[in-house]
């Protein structure tokens, strides 16, 4: 049991910063976030007046519950956001309808990528596929094709870069490609 103010709970925080890290990982699947939330939960300890001089039994315990606070805090403030972007998207799509012109226009790209898709070679169309369709990580492709990772990249690379030449070759045509040269 200690008497616990904030200078000697950011000292132990510190002290055992690996381990709660370790923890924070483990609930919530992302480094990034763990260290993100301690580094808030420094800062609040830092701020907490009313805490100075209390005891507390298990402070191991105590920071990973504010640790936890702070992590709530945080997706509440967050779903607020999103809220907030939310309506904020659905405003900007009253102001932007699309027009008739716009929607063909929309169908004939995708018409033109759906034969595209179909021209690549079935392993290159099946690996883009898995990836950008499906949302496999490239070692999960690699593994399923039974090929490397380099190989998963060279074909991706190569299915973007067919889309793209093709593109060019549609938006050539649809300026009249005059033929015209610089002098």
């Amino acid at each position: 049991m200690i008497k616990a103010g904030p200078v000697k709970l950011r000292d132990v925080l510190i002290r055992d910063y690996r381990g709660l890290k370790d923890r924070l990982m483990r609930r919530f699947g992302s480094a990034d976030l763990a260290t993100e939330i301690l580094h808030e939960t420094y800062l609040r300890l830092g701020q907490d007046k009313a805490d100075s001089g209390q005891e507390i039994r298990n402070v191991d315990a105590y920071l990973y519950r504010t640790a936890l606070n702070v992590a709530a805090d945080a997706r509440s403030r967050d779903r607020r956001w999103v809220d907030k972007a939310t309506v904020e998207a659905v405003r900007r799509q009253d102001e932007h309808e699309l027009d008739p012109e716009e929607i063909l226009q929309a169908q004939q790209e995708w018409r033109e990528l759906l034969v595209a898709l179909n021209e690549l070679p079935q392993r290159r169309r099946d690996i883009f596929l898995a990836v950008r369709l499906d949302g496999m990580s490239r070692i999960e492709v690699a593994g399923k094709f039974g090929v490397s990772t380099d190989t998963v990249d060279r074909e991706l690379k190569q299915a973007f870069d067919y889309f793209a030449g093709r593109q060019e070759k549609i938006r050539q045509n649809q300026r009249g490609n005059r033929g015209f040269e610089p002098s």
